[in-house]
């Protein structure tokens, strides 16, 4: 009985422990570098920092990014090594750096964070679904929907469509994404009275 309370106890504490976000991304050190470097995120969303010994990770303006001269954005993120959740609650550029590190290093790396309001998605959420995702190029998509009437529009977080297929311009249910810069895209597909949003990110 001792045993299956501690254990109960235990998970409890576990999962009090660990914030409930949206999605998490992992920005860790190596070396005298960030990686990743760049991380694409929307509103709600949480960074997990995994920080090593001998660095820290300081929220910096975006001056401060451009000369490599620490100067820590006013109320901004400040932490030294260890594991640190920071839930996005901005949609903003964050800049950050190194403070022992990004004058000598350039050690530094940016969180480009949306929020894409308006887009919103109606009906199941496995009529549709996109992969690989992120993308270097094609995506596939999967229709469960049997509706062959569909259309895909490709938003920009500006609002801009920036491609537009019908079903029947689709080409094996791949849609061909080469040509867009690297970054954070809404693709649309509806059918009917239905549409589904998904959130992509193209990267080379």
């Amino acid at each position: 009985m001792k045993v299956y309370l501690k254990i109960i106890l235990t998970m409890a504490l576990f999962w009090t422990s660990v914030p409930s976000f949206c999605v998490f991304y992992n920005i860790k050190t190596i070396g005298a570098t960030f990686s990743p470097d760049t991380t694409y995120a929307q509103l709600g969303d949480s960074i997990k920092f995994i920080i090593s010994i001998g660095h820290d990770v300081i929220e910096i303006t975006n001056d401060s990014y451009n000369t490599n001269v620490i100067d820590a954005m006013p109320g901004g993120f400040n932490f030294t090594s260890g594991t640190y959740f920071y839930e996005l609650t901005e949609a903003k550029t964050f800049y950050f750096g190194c403070s022992y590190h990004l004058t000598s290093s350039q050690m530094k790396g940016v969180i480009i964070v949306t929020d894409p309001l308006g887009y919103e998605s109606n009906g199941p959420s496995d009529d549709f679904s996109i992969w690989p995702n992120p993308t270097a190029g094609k995506i596939q998509i999967k229709n469960t929907v049997g509706d062959e009437n569909y259309r895909v529009n490709v938003f920009n977080l500006a609002g801009e469509i920036v491609l537009e297929f019908s079903a029947l311009s689709v080409n094996n249910n791949s849609v061909d994404l080469s040509n867009l810069d690297n970054g954070v895209y809404i693709v649309f597909i509806y059918t009917g009275n239905k549409s589904k949003r998904i959130r992509i990110i193209k990267q080379s």
